[in-house]
């Protein structure tokens, strides 16, 4: 059973699991889903593109990926145990948690987020190429490798992701980092000002 308990985002309170109705229907494209309970415990692979998800929560124990590219989700909790790949190109997402993911390959380019939560995750790639985010925050994560390039940032609170590779560093302004980061970041930011260290 979900402990679905205090479950709060920096925006208010997340999706409560035990107000809708469950449903562990396989996901399909173009489809509309709203106020569900999804719960797939296994799934080799999933296909839901351009479909609408809306006051869903959205529980996945593993699978080898899942292809969700142009959808948009609107007051959604997802929940994904171990993946492989997620593809989330191109998607629309707005007050809506990410959480408890163990992924191979995130794929989040072209993707517009606002008040959106990053809790518990770990990526081994996370591709954020020409994504729009504001208001986003990261809390317990870590990346191996960040691609931010041509990323646009409005308030976002990337001090709770762990990354070890970062391209596109100049797309982090507007955006908020931890102590660590920035020395993890230094010398890459001295060398997009032309500064010389000795």
């Amino acid at each position: 059973m979900t402990d679905s308990s205090n479950r709060r985002a920096p925006w208010g309170q997340l999706v409560d699991p035990t107000l809708l109705s469950p449903s562990n229907e396989q996901l399909e494209p173009r489809e509309d889903y709203e106020d569900l309970h999804l719960q797939l415990n296994q799934a080799e692979s999933l296909e839901s593109q351009q479909s609408r998800f809306i006051d869903c929560f959205i529980e996945l124990g593993r699978s080898i990926d899942w292809h969700g590219s142009r959808s948009r989700f609107r007051n959604c909790t997802i929940k994904i145990g171990r993946i492989g790949s997620l593809d989330l190109t191109g998607t629309v997402m707005n007050m809506t948690s990410i959480e408890d993911c163990r992924i191979g390959f995130a794929n989040f380019a072209g993707c517009e987020a606002q008040d959106v939560l990053f809790r518990n995750c770990t990526f081994d790639a996370l591709d954020l190429t020409g994504a729009k985010f504001k208001r986003v925050w990261f809390e317990n994560c870590t990346v191996e490798d960040l691609d931010l390039r041509d990323f646009e940032g409005n308030s976002v609170d990337f001090s709770g992701l762990d990354f070890a590779k970062v391209q596109g560093l100049q797309n982090l302004r507007n955006s908020k980092i931890n102590e660590t980061q920035l020395m993890q970041i230094a010398s890459g930011l001295a060398m997009l000002a032309g500064i010389k260290v000795d």
